[in-house]
């Protein structure tokens, strides 16, 4: 993911990495002139990096494995990950139950990093998608 796109998409709540590997959640974004300028009140936000979207993420947010694919089931929206036959470029689908028991699966393209997920599930339930806090350093 380019940097340029990375820093666009984050919001207040993401999880991100540092250089280190070590994880932090969005707390504050500044911008200035339609440009970010600090990250956590970090004035280098080229330190942080997006973080890859695993099975362990997906099992420590509350998916189950199902097959070959990881679900997570929220209200009337069920989350899928994986890729099967990796014939296409779809990573992720979500069904909605739109009418008690009539689901329609839509393919989503590339949900590669921990915070698109974690944006795509807050714009479809309202609600964090965060991890317990003992996944980041005693400090927060």
């Amino acid at each position: 993911m380019e940097a340029k796109e990375f820093l666009r998409s984050l919001r207040v709540g993401n999880l991100i990495q540092d250089k280190n590997g070590n994880l932090e959640k969005v707390s504050s974004l500044q911008v200035l002139n339609d440009v970010l300028e600090k990250i956590n009140d970090d004035p280098y936000p080229g330190f942080y990096q997006p973080i890859k979207l695993t099975e362990g993420f997906l099992l420590t947010f509350g998916f189950e494995k199902r097959g070959v694919e990881w679900c997570l089931s929220k209200s009337i929206i069920d989350f899928y990950y994986g890729n099967e036959d990796k014939s296409s470029d779809v990573d992720a689908y979500i069904s909605i139950d739109v009418n008690e028991g009539s689901h329609g699966a839509e393919p989503l393209l590339h949900i590669l990093y921990v915070h698109q997920l974690q944006n795509l599930y807050y714009a479809l339930i309202g609600e964090e998608l965060e991890l317990p806090a003992e996944h980041f350093d005693s400090e927060e």
